[in-house]
């Protein structure tokens, strides 16, 4: 974790106030992720949770979930639960791309209704080798602070890729040297072990 106003910390959450009460307990053991675990995040916070380094190369239609407890300050009343979106405290969830610049895939504001709950995030669309993912709390500049963010029980899932040999039929005659216009064809011979190879497999 990190960035600024950092206080994101690993430990028993706290119970808050009797008027703004926090989460108290978790329900997976006794100890989550909170920023902070006891208390409000500060003005300013641009602070992170990362998950690094997860390798999934040898998986397909990867899901990450994970159990969260949030109290986020709208930029209006809460009362009236008005404000969503960009324009004040906000979490989000990001998937870092190849090209290293970080994708949202989900966006939270306001708070969770006192109770925690189970989120589950397909990203299949990720076809890198080293997943990271990371929680960015943002503070958006009116004074006010909340809760802050609670998080527990983080999973990744997904399924093998099938296992491919791939064996040629007969060995080929391949010419040092093509003479342009023509075509010199290698055929393959495909096994997968005795099952199907799904249509969208690809091979390195």
């Amino acid at each position: 974790h990190g960035g600024t106003g950092d206080q994101w910390e690993w430990g028993s959450p706290g119970i808050g106030d009797p008027e703004n009460p926090g989460p108290s307990t978790t329900p997976d053991g006794d100890k989550c992720y909170g920023s902070p675990l006891n208390g409000t995040y500060g003005e300013g916070t641009i602070s992170y949770l990362l998950i690094e380094d997860i390798e999934v190369d040898q998986y397909i239609d990867i899901q990450f979930s994970y159990l969260i407890w949030f109290d986020l300050e709208l930029l209006d009343d809460e009362r009236n639960g008005s404000g969503e979106g960009n324009s004040m405290d906000h979490l989000l969830v990001q998937i870092e791309m190849d090209n290293g610049n970080w994708r949202t895939v989900l966006n939270y504001s306001g708070d969770s209704d006192g109770q925690w709950k189970e989120e589950i995030i397909d990203i299949s669309f990720f076809d890198g080798d080293l997943l990271n993912i990371r929680f960015l709390l943002v503070y958006h500049v009116d004074g006010r602070v909340d809760n802050g963010v609670f998080l527990d029980a983080f999973t990744i899932s997904g399924v093998l890729r099938p296992m491919v040999s791939i064996e040629l039929v007969d060995d080929p005659l391949v010419y040092t040297s093509i003479p342009v216009g023509e075509v010199t064809k290698v055929h393959y011979h495909i096994s997968n072990q005795g099952r199907i190879i799904p249509g969208d497999s690809y091979m390195d």
